[in-house]
């Protein structure tokens, strides 16, 4: 299994749409991120799973990130 860094989560508010992949490559464009650190692809998630200690599981973002990406 291909592994995948998780650089950065956002949640959406329900009554928003996702974002697109250019909004957030845009506001990291912006503040002058390097063109090949740019992210390649967006995955959006329903809700962020959330460990016992009520903090984002990132082992668990992490797969579901690899898992989108095989679908």
């Amino acid at each position: 299994m291909r592994r995948f860094d998780v650089a950065e989560a956002v949640r959406v508010v329900a009554e928003h749409r996702p974002p697109s992949l250019d909004q957030p490559a845009a506001f990291l464009r912006d503040r002058g991120l390097s063109r090949r650190k740019l992210p390649e692809r967006l995955v959006v998630l329903p809700e962020l799973p959330l460990g016992h200690t009520g903090k984002v599981c990132l082992p668990t973002v992490t797969r579901s990130a690899a898992m989108a990406g095989e679908a």
